[in-house]
């Protein structure tokens, strides 16, 4: 059987009896506007992909995805920052949300050789099979998708 869990900070998500996160449900998470904001969101994605089984590569790379991109929307964007994960037969979907419209998030600039920021979103684009970022009037939205290993590609309308 399963119930929603309100968490007390706005959060809510399908849960199983047993506590977990349902395998085929998204979750979604308010992160602190704070430096441990990425070691947060780590702690939850490692937890969501490892009762989804997803270990490996493909966890390594979404740990990253996840760290650069809430690190992104602390440096550059307007609390709240939401971080949302979705998972399905093909693939894990990363998203974070934060109330800022900065364009200059959404370029991939490449960093000159001397600078000591600025390498993050490349890493993210590397990494990832699709990534976008989009800015609107409800702020910006980076997505990351990562296709699982002897799955179809990942098709999300509007990210290729």
């Amino acid at each position: 059987m399963a119930a929603e869990l309100d968490t007390g900070n706005g959060d809510a998500t399908v849960v199983s009896s047993d506590g977990c996160v349902e395998r085929n449900q998204p979750a979604s998470w308010h992160l602190p506007s704070s430096p441990r904001a990425a070691s947060t969101a780590r702690r939850r994605v490692r937890r969501y992909l490892c009762q989804r089984q997803i270990v490996g590569s493909v966890a390594d790379a979404t740990y990253l995805i996840v760290s650069e991109l809430v690190t992104n929307a602390l440096e550059h964007g307007i609390p709240p920052i939401l971080l949302h994960m979705a998972h399905t037969t093909s693939g894990i979907t990363v998203t974070v949300h934060d109330a800022g419209v900065n364009p200059m998030s959404s370029s991939h600039r490449m960093a000159s050789p001397d600078a000591e920021h600025g390498r993050g979103l490349a890493l993210v684009a590397a990494l990832a099979d699709t990534f976008a970022i989009s800015t609107s009037g409800l702020g910006t939205f980076a997505v990351a998708q990562l296709q699982l290993p002897g799955r179809g590609e990942v098709d999300i309308p509007g990210l290729r």
